[in-house]
Formats: structure tokens, C-alpha cells, sequence
């Protein structure tokens, strides 16, 4: 069994009593105690707000985060996909400046074969940092003095150097070899 024991006496009890009804009732308090309910009840509304906000602005992160991750792999995908079209591009430039080349070196093979005077022959030749390097044979040593005025009237040509004369061999038949350098024109 539990006794229970009040120190107040029966007059105090009352006057606590009326006092703490007092206090709540009364209407000069009223509106401050309101003031500081109603401040809390909005500071707390605030709170949970923020809260709400904070949550959906961090899983937005997350999501522009994993996207910005994917764009960062795919874009590494296109720069691979962008140097590789670059290379053939410098590839297809390549292929043509060697077909213009060769146009504009097949006319020059013709011009050199239609320069060869009658009697003289030509058994290599060679494309050469300065222009073109010729071997060949002929009849005789004007022939090879021939074919040197012949090509150096070309428009193309800087300079005609003879590099190598050997005479005929035992025989008056047998050929003079010759091997000269056409320089191109600047």
C-alpha cells in the first residue's frame, strides 16, 4: 500500500492552483504565450522545410552527379571517336597531295620521255629530293650531250647535271651509260 504524503497544506494547494490557472487564463499573457507557441510551432515548420528541401536537393545531386559521370565516359568516347576521324582526315589530305602528285608527276615523266633525243635511252628513273635522277644508255657521247640540251630547255627544269659517263666498252656497238640529275625549278 502507498501513502502518499503533501507537504502543501490545503490553502497552499488551492492558491498554487488558482495561480497556475491564473497565469494560463490570464489575458495579459495570453498573447505572449501564444507569440512563443506560435514561434516555436514555426520555427519547427521551418525546420522540417529546410529538411524536405535539403533531402531533395541532395538525391538531385546524386542524379546530376551519375549523369555528369555517364557524360564524362561518353564524352571520352566521342574525343576517342573525334581524334580517329582527325587521323583520317590527315590520312584522305595525304592520299591527295600523292594523287596530285602524280598527276603532276605523270606529266612530267612524259615531257622527259618526249624530250629523249632518237639514239638515247632510259633504263631507271628515280624521283629525288631536288627533282629527278636518270639512268640510261645511248649510241653514242653526243647523243648523252644531246639529251642534256634537251632537258635542260625544259621549263621545269633548274639545272641538268651529268653524274656518271661510262664510254663504250670494246666494242664501237657496245653502249655509252650515263647517269644525270634534273634539278626542278624552285
Amino acid at each position: 500500500m502507498i501513502t502518499r504524503f503533501n507537504y502543501l497544506t490545503p490553502q497552499a494547494r488551492d492558491r498554487v492552483a488558482a495561480t497556475s490557472l491564473a497565469i494560463a487564463l490570464d489575458p495579459r499573457l495570453r498573447a505572449s504565450l501564444l507569440a512563443v507557441v506560435g514561434a516555436f510551432v514555426l520555427v519547427g515548420a521551418m525546420y522540417l522545410f529546410e529538411s524536405f528541401r535539403l533531402h531533395v536537393a541532395e538525391n538531385d545531386d546524386a542524379v546530376y552527379t551519375a549523369a555528369r559521370m555517364r557524360s564524362a565516359h561518353e564524352l571520352h568516347g566521342v574525343e576517342l571517336l573525334d581524334a580517329q576521324v582527325r587521323d583520317l582526315q590527315a590520312i584522305a589530305a595525304s592520299v591527295e597531295t600523292i594523287r596530285g602528285s602524280g598527276v603532276r608527276h605523270e606529266s612530267e615523266l612524259a615531257s622527259i620521255g618526249n624530250d629523249i633525243p632518237k639514239g638515247a635511252w632510259i633504263s631507271a628513273i628515280r624521283s629525288d629530293v631536288a627533282g629527278w635522277r636518270i639512268e640510261g644508255r645511248s649510241e653514242n657521247l653526243s647523243t648523252v650531250g644531246t639529251t642534256m640540251n634537251a632537258l635542260r630547255r625544259k621549263q621545269t627544269t633548274h639545272a641538268t647535271r651529268l653524274i656518271s659517263l661510262h664510254g663504250p666498252g670494246k666494242s664501237a656497238t657496245d653502249p655509252v651509260q650515263y647517269e644525270l640529275t634534273l634539278e626542278s625549278t624552285p
